[in-house]
């Protein structure tokens, strides 16, 4: 083979690759799609909104716009700083390790009375810093009368008040509280009183079945099984009815002083 036909061979080749190149742009071209039905696919399509037009029939009544329903805008609800007094009433800020009962005992008044003043509906449910209404005009930590809301039938609570001894004396004045049931019972925010006389709020004592404590009148170091008041009189007068009240307000024991 001479250079002639070697160059002739290199050149048909050439034309021939030159020739599909074009024919697969061509294909290319052909099957790429239009721009503007390219842009008509990606476009969405406006919805037409058709005005209704007056009748020009006299006959036929025109529709006239209506205005739009106004919105009521929010009344501003006035903020309430804490609860409102009515009457004779106090507040009390819930404090850590308080309850409904025992501040119910404190204050000498019922559990139902304190979830009827706060509108509260889980008696078990108080936090720390809550404040409360104390109601009615008994709202003293340290009231000296017992309980007015104590039921006159004692409640099945099991506490009962065995005995009083050392009566007249306050350093040999005592009360013997003896749990009958079969099951434990916390009773704090429970009272101890007399009619007239000064009342004693219990703190957290768990009195298991059979077991008892004894509150002293006197000065001492309190126990799991001794309480101390801290009273330089006596307490408990002869022939005076002494009261044991539960957190809710009711009587739970009585015994009446020899």
């Amino acid at each position: 083979m001479n250079r002639r036909q070697l160059a002739f061979i290199v050149t048909l080749n050439a034309v021939v690759s030159l020739a599909i190149a074009i024919l697969v742009n061509w294909v290319a071209e052909l099957r790429r799609p239009d721009p503007e039905e390219l842009a008509a696919l990606v476009t969405p399509v406006s919805q037409v909104i058709l005005a209704a037009t007056p009748a020009s029939d006299p006959a036929v009544g025109q529709i006239e716009p209506t205005s739009a329903p106004s919105v009521p805008q929010p009344e501003e609800t006035p903020t309430n700083s804490g609860p409102a007094l009515t009457g004779n009433e106090e507040i009390y800020t819930v404090q850590s390790g308080d309850s409904l009962s025992s501040i119910a005992g404190r204050f000498n008044v019922t559990v139902n009375e304190l979830m009827a003043a706060n509108k509260l509906d889980n008696p078990d449910f108080v936090f720390v810093g809550q404040q409360l209404v104390v109601p009615g005009s008994n709202a003293n930590a340290q009231s000296t009368q017992s309980s007015a809301a104590a039921t006159s039938t004692p409640a099945q609570q099991g506490v009962v008040i065995s005995e009083v001894t050392g009566g007249g004396a306050a350093e040999t004045e005592l009360i013997l509280l003896v749990n009958e049931s079969n099951s434990a019972v916390d009773l704090r925010g429970w009272t101890l009183g007399r009619e007239g006389g000064a009342v004693y709020t219990f703190g957290s004592v768990n009195l298991f079945p059979g077991s008892s404590v004894r509150l002293h009148t006197g000065v001492g170091e309190s126990n799991s099984v001794d309480l101390y008041w801290g009273r330089e009189e006596p307490a408990w007068l002869s022939g005076s009815v002494v009261r044991l009240v539960n957190g809710r307000g009711e009587l739970v024991s009585s015994y009446t002083v020899p």
